[in-house]
């Protein structure tokens, strides 16, 4: 019997060690180096549940630049900053959503544009046959507003892929480093004759480090939800369902917070860095026993020549100067002496 119970301890043991392996997972939202040589890092840890962890330090973090140590200066909540979020709201606005779910979509967009910061910039793209961009990055939220509650559905079919990729490119533009998302609502059917793919998506958000958060919701067949969910997860977002268009409003504010629940972390480049050149970085995170490290790369930016100390002209013009002043000196000597020469002449 006590066999048996000791077995069934290691047999627990070893499930629980199983569940604590990979627990914590990093991700690399973007990399920032507008500030050279100062390199800042947008990343999100996540524990075994996916929740965000909070309370991390710097000393949690090893940061290594072409295999080099890279020294951490300081690790900043996201939250703790005055930085605002670039978000472009993607909404399906095809027959599929006519009646109460555009409404509800609506009343989702405007209810997040209440809970926002001030300091976030939104704009909107809907799609139908194509993809229509409805605001400028940045417009005041009392005209934003007015713009959403004059959305309609149109067209009869869905230009999904189209609306992500231009989505994209607008806040590669116009958006802010590291602080620039993607939100779109749909039911994950794209209808655009093959002008995009899925595939065309994620190399867009990858290659401009913008996070694609994607929110199913659909009134018919869901096969094709799963474009939403690869969507999210190959470029570093997330991806929930709505049973009904009711549940939009919470969605959108639990994706905005998740989006709000990542770090800057801010190192020093190593100095042998050439510019305009492509390097490997990577970040490891070690958390109660716990460790998980992910891999990026980032260009170098081009390095600015150090100005010329500009030239000290004071000292030669009052070296010119002295050297007038001798010189007319010296005349007015010789002047003097010829004048004094020829008054003894005289005399004599």
């Amino acid at each position: 019997m006590k066999k048996i119970r000791a077995i069934k301890v290691c047999f627990l043991f070893i499930l629980i060690l199983a569940a604590d392996v990979g627990a914590l997972d990093l991700f690399i939202r973007s990399i920032d180096t507008q500030l050279w040589p100062s390199v800042r890092i947008y990343l999100r840890a996540l524990d075994n549940r996916g929740q965000s962890i909070e309370g991390l330090k710097k000393e949690d973090f090893l940061v290594q630049t072409s295999e080099q140590v890279t020294p951490t200066q300081r690790l900043t909540p996201f939250s703790d900053t005055q930085e605002g979020t670039d978000l472009v709201l993607i909404l399906d606005t095809s027959g599929t959503m006519k009646g109460i779910p555009l409404e509800d979509a609506k009343r989702a967009i405007t209810e997040l544009l209440q809970y926002a910061t001030s300091d976030d910039r939104f704009t909107i793209i809907t799609f139908n046959d194509d993809a229509r961009l409805t605001a400028e990055l940045g417009i005041d939220r009392q005209s934003l507003n007015y713009l959403v509650e004059e959305i309609e559905v149109a067209g009869t079919q869905s230009a999904l892929f189209k609306a992500v990729v231009r989505g994209i490119r607008y806040l590669q533009d116009k958006g802010r480093v590291g602080r620039r998302a993607v939100m779109v609502v749909s039911d994950g059917h794209d209808e655009s004759s093959g002008a995009y793919t899925l595939d065309d998506c994620i190399r867009e958000a990858r290659t401009g480090d913008i996070p694609v958060f994607s929110l199913g919701f659909s009134k018919g067949q869901e096969i094709y939800l799963e474009n939403l969910e690869k969507m999210a997860e190959r470029t570093g977002g997330r991806y929930a369902y709505a049973a009904t268009s009711g549940e939009l409003s919470g969605l959108y504010q639990d994706m905005y917070e998740r989006l709000r629940k990542q770090y800057i972390l801010v190192c020093e480049a190593p100095q042998n860095l050439q510019e305009r050149q492509q390097y490997p970085l990577r970040v490891s995170l070690r958390h109660r026993g716990q460790l998980t490290a992910v891999s990026s790369v980032f260009t170098t930016p081009r390095i600015p020549v150090p100005p010329e100390p500009e030239k000290n002209n004071s000292s030669l013009f009052w070296l010119g100067g002295g050297l007038l002043l001798i010189l007319a000196g010296c005349g007015g000597f010789w002047w003097w002496s010829r004048k004094k020469e020829g008054g003894v002449k005289k005399s004599g």
